[in-house]
């Protein structure tokens, strides 16, 4: 039914997902690590914390399980460029990295991915991790990316980006192009993966 869905076929009803928690357990739920890094890298709590999830709740309608390890604020654009992730128990941010650029002179050409950085390994691993263990339980997810306005916000500020879109709009359009290219470029990547790994 999604296939035909996305190919613009005809469905005798819209593609409906039900998903409820079992109101009564089957199993008692992992607990969260103090330690805010670990709650959301770490393997062995994200296996224990998708099984739990992916046993006790119901799939009704067109739902289907997705295995996830949550949207940690981390595993975001900004965090790949550079900027300093924060994370807390229940999410997690970024601070500018950006915010001190002087935008007539900035090349914007130079803003890629740092695929070295420790985030972006951290999503690789995470990934395969994701892949391998949902083979035949659900479907693995590749995160949330952000769109391109609020990952050039991320990166700039939302104050100053602001400012930005006053004094230099075209240059604004231009950084969230080059943005979005590489954000088309980084889904492709992980989407690519997931249909050959799966």
């Amino acid at each position: 039914r999604y296939k035909a869905w996305w190919e613009h076929e005809y469905t005798d009803y819209a593609l409906i997902s039900v998903y409820a928690p079992n109101p009564n357990p089957m199993t008692v739920a992992p607990e969260i690590p103090s330690d805010h890094e670990k709650r959301w890298t770490d393997p062995e709590f994200i296996i224990k914390s998708n099984i739990y999830r992916l046993e006790n709740t119901y799939y009704g309608g067109d739902a289907v399980p997705v295995w996830s390890y949550g949207y940690p604020g981390w595993e975001f654009i900004p965090s790949f460029t550079g900027c300093e992730v924060v994370l807390d128990r229940d999410t997690g941010w970024v601070h500018p990295n950006m915010d001190k650029e002087d935008l007539t002179t900035f090349n914007v050409e130079s803003l890629n991915i740092d695929r070295s950085c420790k985030w972006y390994r951290k999503s690789c691993e995470l990934l395969d991790l994701s892949i391998k263990q949902s083979r035949g339980k659900a479907l693995p997810t590749i995160g949330a990316f952000g769109a391109v306005g609020d990952t050039l916000a991320a990166m700039r500020s939302s104050e100053q980006l602001l400012f930005d879109t006053i004094d230099d709009p075209d240059r604004v359009i231009e950084l969230e192009l080059r943005l979005m290219k590489l954000w088309i470029e980084f889904h492709d990547e992980r989407y690519r993966k997931i249909a050959v790994e799966s």
